[in-house]
């Protein structure tokens, strides 16, 4: 194949890639957000061919003000940790939630949690759009 398309973890990836090339070292590999891609290139020796796709902005983007509080905050809770992408996205993603569940009123149904996700604003996450494509209830 020209290319692959990578939808596991790091390990698993850098893994199957060290071995895939055996059998072709040109061919291309293209990874979801879910592999962690600064553990993958960790792992890996040969960082050529291949493409990462991420759902949120670099994290080192200074440009971006939750980038730059992400760092801020991980580093006053975590001082020896160094960001990543996957930390980042986790980070954004528990951001939201938890506004969703302070916004939360008993009664409630996951429906509920769904509804309050789905209407968060789009300017919540400072120097990001937020826009979900996923309609379905």
């Amino acid at each position: 194949p020209q290319a692959i398309i990578m939808a596991s973890t790091s390990k698993v990836s850098a893994i199957f890639i060290q071995k895939y090339r055996k059998i072709d070292p040109k061919t291309l590999f293209c990874t979801i957000s879910f592999v962690n891609p600064d553990t993958l290139v960790k792992l890996l020796k040969n960082k050529n061919n291949i493409i990462f796709s991420e759902v949120v902005p670099y994290y080192n983007d200074d440009s971006v003000k939750e980038a730059v509080l992400f760092k801020k905050q991980l580093k006053k809770l975590y001082p020896e940790t160094k960001p990543t992408f996957f930390a980042f996205e986790a980070y954004l993603a528990n951001k939201i939630l938890l506004r969703a569940f302070e916004k939360l009123k008993f009664p409630y149904t996951s429906s509920h949690l769904v509804n309050i996700i789905k209407n968060t604003p789009n300017n919540y996450l400072k120097g990001i759009q937020i826009n979900y494509k996923n309609k379905r209830k």
